[in-house]
């Protein structure tokens, strides 16, 4: 087994968008899941699965609007957002000179429940109604 070090921290969670405000919410016992607002589940009232719905989760207060361009944006769906704030997080917090750190010796690990699903599902349900030029080539 190879030995590792941890150097720098990122999050995005329903408990903080910091690992300072994460660590800070679970040693005060908080719990991240609240009851979800009608809105958000409105969507899907009328889904087959409608009364296996459930009505609570953990719900994320993020503004990706003051972390990208509004292009880039455009190209990301919402877990990607999380994902690349939170790496943002964990390379200024490990204060990684890219210019000068040994790319060989060097890694990232990143975790997710689920996500980014959306962007796929959304392009193979353009690339069937409409030309498939109009879909994001990222997603592919």
């Amino acid at each position: 087994m190879r030995r590792v070090a941890v150097t720098g921290l990122g999050v995005i969670s329903p408990l903080g968008n910091t690992p300072q405000a994460l660590f800070a919410n679970l040693a005060q016992g908080r719990s991240g899941i609240v009851k979800l607002p009608m809105p958000m589940l409105a969507h899907a009232a009328h889904s087959p699965s409608a009364h296996r719905m459930s009505h609570v989760g953990g719900r994320v207060e993020f503004d990706a609007a003051g972390a990208f361009t509004a292009q880039r944006l455009r190209m990301l769906d919402r877990v990607s957002q999380f994902a690349l704030a939170a790496a943002a997080q964990a390379v200024g917090d490990a204060d990684i000179d890219f210019e000068t750190c040994d790319g060989q010796r060097a890694g990232v690990f990143v975790g997710t429940g689920m996500g980014g699903a959306r962007p796929p599902t959304r392009a193979i349900s353009r690339s069937t109604a409409q030309a498939a030029s109009v879909s994001n080539p990222i997603v592919y």
